[in-house]
């Protein structure tokens, strides 16, 4: 972390504007290995494979969060805590998964179709 400090503010009438500090002294920190990673991102997504990765990805995932906020109404979590969100995801993957289970078969859960032998 890096914390820039600007002594500047002593005696300024609007610090009390610009600043919380009880000091007076406005102080921002800044994590610079963060700002690498995110240099590096996105000299990653400027080249051909990158482009293709992200175009790939809006196809295969992004489809599956706009099924699930459009067709199930489902806009946030409704549990807390990382127990109840990873409930929340499986459950939702399950509900996903016996989804395409009857569109693969043909049936839908609750239906059953009788065949009357004579």
């Amino acid at each position: 972390m890096e914390t820039l400090v600007n002594d500047h503010c002593q005696g300024c009438p609007f610090a009390s504007e610009c600043t919380r500090s009880k000091s007076g002294v406005r102080r921002i920190q800044r994590c610079v290995q963060l700002n690498e990673w995110k240099k590096e991102v996105r000299d990653n997504l400027d080249t051909e494979f990158g482009k293709e990765v992200m175009t790939q990805r809006q196809v295969y995932s992004e489809g599956i969060f706009g099924d699930k906020k459009h067709n199930w109404e489902y806009d946030k979590m409704r549990r807390v805590g990382e127990s109840g969100v990873k409930t929340e995801i499986y459950m939702y993957a399950l509900g996903k998964t016996c989804e395409d289970f009857t569109f693969c078969t043909g049936t839908e859960f609750g239906r059953t179709e009788l065949t009357v032998q004579k």
